[in-house]
């Protein structure tokens, strides 16, 4: 019932979105000028989307989830990406997770020097200096966070944005080799994971 929620409210949001930046330079003068101009509103925009299970875990970082994980835990999430603006726009919703849920989340390359963070979503590392996008001054960890503090419980949902993105980010996503990591304390090196693929494969 909790993941149904969740999911609904996610996929609401989402649809919500979608309306608007698609709908976005569309007036009424513009609507005379057929369908072209749509067209080529959306095409300012490509959606993406990551399927969150425990099964990337192991090959990610060589170290499969605990056996205590919960066979349940799961998520789903949309990226969209502003082209003009350099902007990732993200939707997370998940469920089932260990112990006290979500402690921290990221955004990850995958290349030949393993799995690094680009980017924190949520969460605050106990150690700020070992996480390569923090500074190692604890006083500034949180303006890192895109999202904040991560949601409390083992289901939730959160959003937020990227601005800016660093063009070679943009290029990871765009030849998918950008992945997504939810992290618990059962399993700090990440619980569920998925590659960030276009919504159509």
């Amino acid at each position: 019932m909790i993941r149904k929620k969740y999911l609904s409210i996610m996929l609401t949001s989402i649809l919500a979105f979608l309306t608007c930046i698609w709908g976005t330079g569309l007036n009424a003068e513009e609507h005379k000028r057929g369908e072209a101009d749509g067209k080529a509103g959306q095409d300012n925009f490509k959606v993406y989307k990551v399927d969150l299970s425990t099964q990337l875990q192991g090959k990610l970082s060589n170290k499969p989830v605990s056996a205590e994980t919960p066979k349940d835990a799961s998520g789903f999430a949309v990226v969209t990406h502003d082209i003009k603006q350099a902007t990732l726009a993200f939707y997370i919703g998940y469920s089932g997770l260990s112990g006290d849920g979500l402690i921290m989340a990221h955004f990850h390359s995958v290349d030949t020097n393993g799995n690094p963070i680009i980017q924190t979503i949520c969460g605050k590392p106990i150690k700020p200096g070992l996480i390569p996008d923090w500074p190692k001054n604890p006083v500034d960890k949180n303006q890192r966070a895109l999202s904040g503090d991560c949601p409390v419980g083992n289901s939730g949902y959160l959003e937020g944005r990227w601005e800016n993105v660093d063009s070679s980010y943009l290029e990871m996503l765009t030849s998918g080799k950008m992945n997504m990591n939810l992290h618990t304390q059962l399993n700090p090196k990440g619980e569920v994971d998925g590659y960030v693929l276009p919504l159509s494969q």
